[in-house]
């Protein structure tokens, strides 16, 4: 499987169908890998008993991962551009201390599935005990 989820925080952001593809060899693999089952049998269980995540699964897990060593300072300076937090001026109380991540603004889809886009994305939508637990 490392293979399959080599590089997949860069080419994770292509579009459902080249992302299908490799869920398709992903599937086989994971039947093949215990036994073999019928072509018809649901994917879902061999995947839990092997321990694999879905393709999009992986990429999230991974964006998650990038994103928090950089907010954390784990990764270099240079490798991306620092995320940088939300100005929560004029919101409520309550979501100040929710740390959301700016979101730069896309004028096409293309750009709305790039790693800068993405990663803040992603990490917007997480909750605030995951953004603070250890990796």
């Amino acid at each position: 499987m490392s293979i399959m989820y080599y590089g997949i925080s860069i080419w994770g952001t292509t579009n459902s169908t080249q992302t299908g593809r490799v869920q398709k060899l992903q599937n086989f693999a994971a039947k093949i890998a215990l036994g073999g089952a019928a072509k018809r049998d649901h994917v879902t269980p061999f995947l839990k008993e092997l321990g694999w995540l879905k393709i999009n699964q992986k990429y999230k897990l991974e964006v998650a991962k990038i994103t928090y060593n950089l907010i954390n300072k784990n990764l270099p300076d240079w490798l991306f551009p620092l995320p940088t937090v939300r100005d929560m001026q004029g919101q409520s109380v309550n979501t100040r201390q929710t740390n959301q991540l700016h979101v730069p603004r896309c004028n096409t889809c293309f750009s709305s599935r790039s790693f800068l886009v993405a990663a803040p994305t992603l990490w917007n939508t997480l909750a605030l005990e995951i953004k603070h637990a250890p990796f």
